[in-house]
């Protein structure tokens, strides 16, 4: 059985609906998993992604200022994040 916490090269993730990305930027990182690059003192999996912005829409279908100011890139871009920020789609 795979651990669900752990993610294998490849792996396809994006922003828990509880990270900052959700709540704050009101958009979802969708990425692959690049690079595992260790844990922290914590135990924390950190992962170097590669993926890009999905910016969230509203009931109405509208997304936030922010985004229609600044259109997120369409071109993949590496982020690196922990794996208590990510879920597997």
């Amino acid at each position: 059985m795979k651990n669900k916490t752990k993610y294998n090269l490849g792996d396809a993730v994006q922003s828990s609906p509880d990270s900052c990305d959700v709540e704050i930027m009101k958009a979802k990182w969708v990425a692959v998993i690049h690079e595992y690059k260790g844990q922290n003192e914590q135990g924390e999996q950190c992962y170097d992604t590669l993926g890009f912005w999905k910016p969230i829409k509203d009931a109405d279908g509208n997304i936030t200022d922010f985004w229609k100011k600044n259109p997120p890139s369409t071109e993949p871009t590496l982020r690196q994040l922990l794996h208590n920020y990510l879920v597997e789609i």
